[in-house]
Order: structure tokens, then C-alpha cells, then sequence
């Protein structure tokens, strides 16, 4: 029998947009919207400048807090819960919408949204400091809904973003209290580039021997520069971001533990189940039974 591709739903940009700027709706009653939890195809930015309220991404309930930007990447699980007295933008663009180039690597996505800036989530800018951010929000939304001059608007809005999302991560950097230097830069490439080999590849290959090879450098030396960027080694990264997607489909999907094994490239759905247990405490079943959201 043919194996069935576990299912998140998954929304996709209106039309063939690659990139929306829009204020936040105001007032959002999860029931009343009838939305279920689902995936991206692109990459999203919510900025709220003023209002409460929560939503979840993959299996983290965040209470919304003013002048603060939630990220969101492509294939996280979104859904938000509530929303009043709303103020802010919401931004979605995708992969190929930033120019390429920027910090750390050619393109500047893989080195920021993708990289040290998502895996936070939220990230709240103290004052006076927000003012610049939201100086250049009110610039993109400028160019986007009410500049009629139409050369290099899509250039401008581009650089513009590239610029936002740059200062998040500086801003990442130094609460982390990650000052990297010149000569610390190429190690930020490594890692980088270690994410997104993993990211394409972790469903086949779960061996660090093939991200070693395929990045060109020592394994000691890998673990020296993951381990310095976030305290993890490259098999602690890899592992993280199976655990990540077996929670996903677990949680947003009528799949089974064995099919979800099969699907992440485990051929002995006990060795999966050994795995999760090993990494969460819970079998996959229980874990599935304690955290699935409510209808």
C-alpha cells in the first residue's frame, strides 16, 4: 500500500503575490473565524504595537505582549487564538522575495529568518529603540499602499524588509549576548549552513556524517561551532528539528505514530517511538493524547 503524506492544512498568499504589508485586524474570535491550526508557504512577521491576546506556533501558547515582533517560518504549525483592541502590521513574503544577499551568507534569508531570528519566535523591542522599527514598518507600508510613483517599488520594499529584518537579528545577537566579531562570521556561515542543509535534508538522512561531508569541514570542528552558537551539538540541532516535526504531525494530523514514522524516514516505527520517548518523556501516543489541542 502506498503511504499517505501526514496533512496540515496549509494556506497559501492571495493571488501571486510575493510579499503583503497590512495593519492587524483588531478584533479576532478564533470560533467566529472557523480556523483551524495550519502551516505557511511563506514567512510571516507580526508586529503588535498595542492590544493583547495569544496564539500558538507548533506547540507553544504565546501571550501576545505590545512592541513585540512574532516570527513565524515556513512550515511552522500557526494558530491564533485571540486578539482585541489589536494594533500593529501583519508582513508575509516569500523565499525568493529578499534580495540576495545580506549577513552571513549569500542570502539574507537563510541567514536571518531562518536562522538565529526564528528560532526565538518573539522578540520584544524595548524604548526608545522600537521607534526605528516602526519607522521602517511606516516606510514599507508607505511604498506598498500609498506611493504612486511605481519605479523601484518592489526594489525599495525589498530593501526595506532586508533592513527590518537584519536589525532583528543585531537585536537577537545582543540579547543573547551573541557579539560576534569578523573573525567569528565565518563559524555564523557554518552554522547557517548547517541549518538549511538540515532543513532539506533531515527526513532522509538522520546521520551527522552526511552534514559533515556535505558542509566540508571536521566534525570536531562542527560541534565546536554549533556548540558556540547555541550550546547544542550538530546531533542535539538534528534531532530537535525531527522532534519538531514529529510534534507537528502528532499534534495537527490524524496520523498515526507509524505512519509519521515512515514519513520522517524511520524504517522501525518502535525505533521512532524509543526516540520520542528518549527525547520527551512521553511516547508518541501519550504525547499526542495530552497535548492535542481542542476542537
Amino acid at each position: 500500500l502506498a503511504k499517505q503524506k501526514p496533512h496540515i492544512p496549509i494556506q497559501s498568499l492571495l493571488g501571486t503575490q510575493d510579499f503583503i504589508i497590512k495593519p492587524l485586524v483588531s478584533f479576532i474570535d478564533r470560533e467566529a473565524l472557523d480556523e483551524k491550526p495550519h502551516r505557511h508557504k511563506w514567512q510571516e512577521i507580526i508586529y503588535l504595537k498595542s492590544g493583547e491576546g495569544s496564539h500558538k506556533i507548533d506547540d507553544q501558547t504565546i501571550i501576545l505582549k505590545p512592541k513585540t515582533f512574532y516570527l513565524i517560518g515556513k512550515g511552522q504549525v500557526h494558530d491564533f487564538l485571540a486578539g482585541k483592541n489589536l494594533d500593529g502590521f501583519l508582513i508575509r513574503f516569500v523565499d525568493n522575495f529578499l534580495p540576495p544577499m545580506g549577513l552571513n551568507t549569500q542570502n539574507s534569508l537563510n541567514s536571518t529568518l531562518l536562522g538565529s531570528i526564528i528560532s526565538t519566535n518573539e522578540l520584544h523591542i524595548p524604548d526608545p529603540e522600537i521607534f526605528h522599527y516602526e519607522t521602517i514598518l511606516n516606510e514599507i507600508i508607505y511604498e506598498y499602499e500609498k506611493n504612486e510613483q511605481t519605479y523601484a517599488k518592489i526594489e525599495i520594499i525589498q530593501y526595506l524588509l532586508l533592513a527590518l529584518l537584519t536589525k532583528l537579528e543585531r537585536r537577537v545577537r545582543h540579547v543573547s549576548r551573541d557579539t560576534i566579531t569578523n573573525a567569528e562570521s565565518k563559524e555564523m556561515k557554518t552554522y547557517h549552513g548547517l541549518l538549511l542543509l538540515i532543513e532539506e535534508n533531515y527526513r532522509k538522512h538522520h546521520e551527522i556524517s552526511f552534514y559533515v561531508k556535505e558542509l566540508g569541514i571536521d566534525s570536531r570542528k562542527l560541534t565546536r561551532v554549533t556548540k558556540k552558537a547555541i550550546g547544542k551539538s550538530p546531533k542535539q540541532i538534528l534531532n530537535d528539528r525531527l522532534l519538531v516535526e514529529a510534534k507537528r504531525l502528532l499534534l495537527f494530523t490524524k496520523k498515526s505514530s507509524k505512519e509519521i514514522a515512515y514519513h520522517l524516514g524511520y524504517e522501525d516505527p518502535a525505533y521512532f517511538s524509543r526516540f520520542f520517548k528518549l527525547n520527551t518523556k512521553l511516547s508518541p501516543r501519550k504525547y499526542k493524547i495530552e497535548k492535542s489541542p481542542a476542537d
